[in-house]
């Protein structure tokens, strides 16, 4: 544990699974494509129907070792994946994140289910500076979407940490307050 939370990542990857017909028959709702495709040879139509899944996994960041996983069809979501696993994971869980893990659905589950999180962040996020008694200045920002305003849903409170990875400046932000920007350094820089 680092500060009294259990640090764990989680990631997806796409892979090929054997063209099988088991695996076309189980696979096929999830995998198929809404428009109908034409193919100019019977082989094109048999790479086409190869299955490509979706493992999303997560590890303990101390171990190495997998904790939990999901598998789904190439259209599966990983934070939806993430969101299923959340409950089985402790109590006192940080997921530790890239990217793909960013919104206000995955955040607000994490913060109901009492865990923390420690995710990095693009520039395609709208973090709001100045909103209430907490400030900018001292680290803090709101995430609060268009959608969940319109639902009368208050804002999230994080804290915005600023990495520098040796070439480019790496953001993360975390609903654990009280994390340290050296903390959040060395705990990030572990998952990998």
């Amino acid at each position: 544990t680092t500060r009294g939370r259990v640090n764990i990542a989680v990631d997806g990857t796409k892979f090929m699974a054997p063209r099988s017909a088991a695996n076309q028959a189980h696979f096929a709702a999830e995998n198929t494509c809404t428009r109908p495709r034409s193919y100019a040879t019977d082989a094109d139509r048999s790479k086409a129907a190869t299955v490509q899944l979706l493992a999303t996994v997560m590890w303990h960041v101390g171990s190495g070792l997998p904790l939990r996983w999901r598998i789904g069809g190439s259209t599966a979501s990983e934070r939806h994946h993430a969101v299923e696993m959340l409950h089985e994971l402790p109590a006192n869980a940080r997921l530790i994140a890239d990217a793909e893990y960013v919104g206000d659905r995955i955040w607000r589950a994490i913060m109901n289910s009492k865990r923390s999180f420690l995710i990095r962040v693009g520039a395609n996020v709208r973090l709001l500076k100045n909103l209430g008694e907490l400030q900018f200045r001292d680290g803090y920002v709101y995430f609060w979407t268009d959608k969940s305003q319109r639902r009368s849903q208050p804002p999230l409170v994080l804290k915005l940490i600023r990495l520098h990875d040796g070439k480019h400046p790496v953001f993360l932000v975390t609903n654990d307050l009280d994390l340290s920007e050296s903390e959040a350094s060395d705990i990030y820089r572990q998952r990998w």
